[in-house]
């Protein structure tokens, strides 16, 4: 059993080899006399669009320098989300991604890599972070980053490589069925979040990807002056 909270309910989602009449009489039993003592305030705020290019460096006790790079991107309901999470997939998933052969198995310039794409209530982030390898400065790094954003901005992705993250996709959503636990993970991320049909649609758009579409998108989200960059490193002093 798993428990969630969107911003109207409180929801609670059940799987595995249970009955539907044993559960609905177990809930009411226990949550039924419990009164609402108020109402769950609407919150909703955007942040306002980003006013130029931000840089910060922080320093801090670390062996390595570490880096994240972020650039705003819609809610987790937009109809460019199918197209930066085939981004994502292509740049960091698995030994066989772009920034995983570039900067770790080629260059050895990072031990770690990771394209997030965050699908949110709000407007969010696709986030890029990296660990860089010992006496490797992070600028290094983002220069290689930013040579693959480049890539993805001017030029078209192979079919072949655009049909691989469409097979790791469908293989990763198949995977998250597996299990009673997983399940209720994903409907219920979902459902706090107050909508199933991104859910629903997600393999079909998936599917429906073409490399015109992940371009679009690169120049749409990868905008330098949207970009917030942060560089870990340890203090000279």
């Amino acid at each position: 059993m798993k428990h969630f909270i969107n911003q109207k309910n409180a929801i609670i989602i059940v799987t595995g080899d249970v009955k539907v009449d044993d559960v609905f009489a177990q809930t009411k039993k226990r949550f039924a006399g419990i009164k609402n003592k108020k109402d769950i305030p609407l919150v909703h705020q955007v942040e306002p669009k980003q006013d130029g290019a931000k840089r910060l460096v922080v320093y801090k006790e670390s062996e390595v320098e570490m880096l994240a790079i972020t650039y705003h991107i819609p809610n987790y309901q937009h109809k460019d989300q199918p197209a930066l999470s085939a981004i994502s997939e292509m740049l960091s998933s698995g030994k066989s991604s772009r920034l995983y052969q570039s900067l770790v198995s080629e260059k050895r310039l990072a031990n770690q890599i990771y394209a997030y794409n965050m699908e949110n209530i709000d407007p969010g982030l696709f986030i890029f972070m990296a660990v860089c390898n010992p006496d490797i400065k992070a600028e290094e790094v983002e220069k290689e980053i930013l040579a693959e954003i480049e890539k993805l901005r001017t030029s078209y992705v192979e079919d072949s490589e655009l049909a691989k993250v469409k097979i790791g996709t469908k293989a990763d959503f198949i995977y998250s069925l597996e299990s009673s636990s997983s399940v209720a993970d994903l409907f219920g991320g979902y459902l706090a979040r107050g909508d199933l049909e991104p859910l629903m649609s997600y393999e079909k758009n998936i599917n429906a990807l073409t490399p015109q579409d992940v371009q679009t998108a690169a120049l749409k989200y990868f905008d330098e002056t949207q970009s917030t960059t942060v560089i870990l490193r340890k203090s000279n002093d």
